[in-house]
């Protein structure tokens, strides 16, 4: 039909940066891990029940690798506090698979 001249109402709601609805709440939870808190004033603690040491990557808003270390399986602190204020992106892997969080520091 032929909507010109006409008015609707339409409400959209728009979750996460291209993830499902129900993986916002907690987007590591395939890998059982945890990434808090968020913000973060610069150290982050990330838990979890990883399948062996858990990879991290820590990547900045254009993209560039900021960090990357292991924890063990059950997880650990990282001290993200010499990076400058701003969104990140965690990315864990263990050997079920990857999954990542954005992060924001703000210290």
């Amino acid at each position: 039909s032929d909507y010109a001249g006409e008015s609707h109402d339409t409400n959209v709601s728009i979750v996460g940066e291209g993830i499902a609805s129900s993986s916002v709440a907690d987007p590591l939870q395939p890998l059982g891990i945890r990434i808090f808190p968020n913000p973060a004033q610069g150290i982050i603690t990330v838990s979890g029940q990883a399948l062996g040491p858990i990879q991290i990557e820590v990547t900045d808003a254009l993209g560039r690798n900021v960090y990357s270390g292991k924890l063990a399986a059950t997880g650990g602190s990282l001290d993200l506090s010499g990076l400058p204020n701003g969104s990140y992106f965690v990315r864990a892997l263990d050997a079920k698979g990857s999954a990542g969080q954005r992060i924001l520091l703000a210290h």
